[in-house]
């Protein structure tokens, strides 16, 4: 016995096989993106740790003579602060997500055969999805610090300048 496909159940495999690849690209995307936040979580935190390493060279802690006027001080131990900030604020960004409904931290909690028997009882469609939304989730927590994090590093850039002005003007 062989079935014909009528004209109204064409648009709806079509429609279905669509909905797969666009939640496919969505993922994909959001896979990308993803990857993206930990180049730059990567790159603010290189910086700041560079940033760190001169303040320390430039107010004599490494070699102890660290005679600066109080102002330059006073901000150069506020570009400490804001410098160890961004540490904390990358750091956190790239803290681990834990729970959920899809992915691995719910795989996790699973045997074999759930996975394998959850998998199959699933559609293509809602699994690119439930991956899509967790990989989106986590990039926009991590951009968010991101945005933090550079605003914090600029003002320890912009608190080592006046530190600099201050020493030189007031020597």
């Amino acid at each position: 016995m062989s079935t014909t496909v009528t004209p109204q159940s064409q648009p709806q495999k079509a429609s279905t096989a669509q909905a797969v690849a666009l939640t496919e690209a969505a993922a994909a995307d959001a896979a990308v993106d993803l990857g993206r936040t930990d180049a730059t979580n990567t790159t603010l935190a290189t910086l700041a740790g560079v940033v760190l390493t001169v303040l320390t060279a430039g107010a004599g802690l490494t070699t102890g003579d660290g005679a600066y006027p109080t102002p330059a001080l006073v901000a150069m131990g506020g570009a400490a602060a804001l410098l160890a900030a961004v540490l904390v604020v990358l750091a956190t960004a790239m803290w681990p997500r834990r729970g959920g409904t899809g992915g691995v931290p719910h795989y996790a909690t699973l045997t074999p055969r759930q996975l394998t028997e959850e998998l199959a009882a699933d559609t293509p469609a809602r699994w690119h999805a439930e991956r899509a939304v967790a990989k989106a989730r986590i990039a926009v927590r991590r951009h968010t610090a991101q945005r933090l994090a550079a605003a914090l590093l600029a003002g320890a850039g912009l608190l080592l300048a006046l530190a600099t002005i201050l020493t030189l003007s007031l020597r």
